[in-house]
């Protein structure tokens, strides 16, 4: 029986298109890879992004991963402590320069198209061949300007309740999901793969007064997002459906075909409805040879997955080498959305993932990391995994 590889890495997230309360990667490897390795899910992520792939897998693996990410959308973190380092509650008694300088700040705040979102989970699985399962512990928050009317309004009208009308839209989650996928092959060359998700928790959706907390002059993206999910109130139930193909073109292509969240489900709470987008993506793994992988995967068509009505289109690249008799894994990937107007450069939301996997005896460990267009690092995770004979 060969000997499968399974990884969790550390990563930092990059995109700001991600989805923003719901985890967008699942272990090191994905992340490091910059999200790309849809085509080839074969380590625990296979449960989560392409069940598929489980086929693959020649022996049990036990495997534990805990990532974080915390992502801002073009300095939108920035933009926001420059609103706070002003006195708010002293609108009122500033001079007409200093109250022009407040607003034209607030209003290129409210320009933003999305936000800024946190997520943490620890997550346990089994795989083997064909079949596996999970338990993660999630948490995740996010936060955008919410929609107003207040800059209609002339300076030098603004008062208490125009003051009182800026309000952040946060949503929050912390719940738990439990996760099940199988593998069939149909031929030799072609596989199908279901995943069952079931979430049970508390989430939220709420507005909170820019005047009032959580907003503090230091308040950065991990403490607005742990506020965020602190909040999550409304019990929650839901089950989701992901299925994917998968099928070889000889040694050294493959080709995937996933739809995950079959159907548009919703997630009912007690303040908002979370319509979660059904997504198209196609994946190709293109192995040269047994040290060498390269991975490409794109949505096929823009979903709306930072729940704030505007459609993004992720596209992610990533490249696999293997050193010193398949023992040491170098990874670098690329993320983008296709409906920025800058894909590369200081002016894009692009972010770049980096990671290193290491094998010793029946033990993968793996670390990763994700940056930002301007080099900030925007997530983590670390994972570990032990191949069961």
């Amino acid at each position: 029986m060969k000997k499968a590889l399974l990884v969790a890495v550390l990563v930092l997230g990059f995109c700001r298109y991600l989805p923003g309360v719901f985890p967008d990667f699942y272990g090191a490897r994905s992340l490091s890879l910059g999200h790309s390795i849809f085509a080839s899910g074969w380590d625990v992520s296979a449960i989560y992004l392409n069940p598929a792939a489980l086929a693959e897998a020649q022996v049990a693996l036990s495997a534990y991963q805990f990532q974080q990410s915390y992502r801002d959308y073009l300095g939108f973190e920035d933009s926001l402590g420059r609103v706070l380092a002003k006195n708010l509650p002293g609108f009122l008694t500033m001079d007409t320069e200093e109250k022009n300088e407040t607003v034209q700040s607030l209003k290129q705040l409210w320009s933003f198209q999305h936000g800024i979102s946190g997520s943490t989970a620890r997550m346990p699985a089994l795989v083997s061949r064909n079949f596996g399962f999970s338990v993660a512990w999630i948490r995740a928050g996010r936060m955008q300007p919410a929609e107003s009317s207040v800059f209609d309004v002339p300076v030098e009208a603004w008062g208490s309740e125009e003051l009182n009308a800026l309000r952040m839209r946060f949503v929050g989650l912390d719940y738990r999901q439990y996760s099940l996928a199988y593998a069939l092959d149909l031929t030799r060359e072609i596989r199908l793969g279901v995943g069952l998700h079931y979430l049970n928790g508390r989430g939220s959706v709420f507005d909170a007064r820019l005047m009032g907390a959580p907003f503090v002059e230091d308040a950065g993206i991990r403490d607005l997002a742990s506020y965020a999910w602190g909040q999550a109130q409304n019990k929650f139930k839901r089950i989701l459906a992901d299925v994917s193909l998968v099928m070889s073109m000889g040694q050294t292509f493959q080709g995937i075909l996933m739809v995950k969240n079959l159907g548009n489900p919703e997630v009912r709470l007690e303040s908002a409805t979370l319509e979660l987008p059904q997504q198209v993506i196609a994946g190709l793994a293109f192995r040269p040879s047994n040290r060498l992988a390269v991975y490409l995967n794109m949505d096929l068509k823009p979903t709306d997955m930072w729940f704030d009505g505007r459609k993004v289109q992720p596209v992610s690249l990533g490249v696999e080498a293997a050193f010193y008799q398949q023992r040491i894994f170098l990874r670098a990937g690329i993320w983008n959305d296709l409906q920025e107007k800058y894909f590369l450069g200081d002016r894009s939301n692009v972010q770049y993932g980096l990671g290193l996997g290491f094998r010793m005896s029946r033990l993968v460990m793996d670390i990763g990391l994700a940056l930002d267009a301007s080099g900030s690092v925007a997530g983590l995770a670390v994972g570990a995994a032990f191949w069961v004979r």
